[in-house]
């Protein structure tokens, strides 16, 4: 695209929200070396080369530059080209790169529902599928608790990588369900389906059952990662009970008939249930 609007200004910082591809992040960020101080990258946890146990910190070993020699953003090439985005913006920025690699992100204005499917499917009601067990570990920010730390790390001048997620201490399952029941005030029946009746129903981890992902996935780290560093930072998040509150007031502006991009179909869920409660009584 055209740069030339980006010559001439300057600027205390950059925070680039939106860098996937290590040949247009290179263009974009070249062209500000001389007009800003400090440059933020979104980034994610997903530049990790092994995800598949919890617990990993800034220190662990990231992609190695991509095989790809396309621009196309995948699942496969994803990770491995946050990664050399963060790799070019380090050459460039030696001294004042800032990279933020996020867990899931979620809030008002999520267009992917994955957490907004919880909120809205508890509020509905009813017997709810869950996966595996309520002690399941998971991990999410707020958007606007992320903004805010990054702008307090901004105006600090810091630099280097940070883990950041939430909340500050460690979140299951079902405490997240039981915030939106506290907020919504339903009727639910919470069933906890096994990781095998989830496997034998073909559901697909995150869309079909948002925020599960196998214990035998490569991934199966990702929203358990180590923030301890970005809590130390001054990171802070708000409560679960108001991200929900603000996201259900949010949903009910969505127009009318809107289907939420994640989720369990109704009659998957049912039969999850009806399959869980066969194999528990017998």
């Amino acid at each position: 695209g055209d740069l030339s609007a980006l010559e001439g200004d300057q600027w205390d910082a950059v925070v680039d929200t939106c860098g996937y591809v290590p040949r247009i992040v290179r263009q974009s960020a070249r062209k500000l070396v001389k007009s800003v101080n400090q440059y933020a990258f979104i980034s994610t946890g997903v530049v990790y080369s092994d995800l598949s146990q919890p617990g990993f910190d800034e220190s662990a070993p990231l992609h190695p530059r991509p095989r790809s020699k396309g621009d196309a953003v995948t699942p496969d090439t994803y990770g491995p080209f946050k990664a050399e985005c963060e790799r070019v913006i380090d050459k460039l920025y030696p001294d004042n790169a800032l990279h933020v690699r996020a867990g899931l992100i979620v809030g008002p204005h999520d267009p992917t529902d994955r957490f907004t499917y919880w909120p809205v499917r508890v509020a509905r009601g009813g017997r709810i599928a869950a996966p595996v067990r309520p002690d399941l570990p998971v991990q999410f920010i707020d958007a606007r608790d992320l903004g805010v730390w990054l702008l307090n790390r901004l105006e600090a001048g810091d630099a280097g990588a940070y883990n950041v997620s939430g909340p500050e201490m460690t979140l299951t399952f079902g405490k997240m369900l039981e915030a939106c029941q506290k907020v919504c005030a339903s009727e639910t029946d919470i069933r906890w389906i096994p990781e095998e009746l989830l496997k034998e129903h073909d559901v697909t981890p995150f869309r079909e059952m948002p925020l599960w992902i196998p214990e035998d996935s490569p991934s199966a780290g990702l929203l358990r990662m180590d923030i301890t560093k970005a809590v130390e930072s001054g990171l802070f998040c708000r409560s679960l009970e108001e991200t929900v509150r603000d996201l259900l007031r949010w949903n009910a502006g969505r127009a009318a008939g809107y289907q939420l991009q994640a989720g369990c179909p109704p009659e998957k869920e049912q039969a999850l249930i009806t399959a869980e409660e066969r194999a528990r009584t017998g």
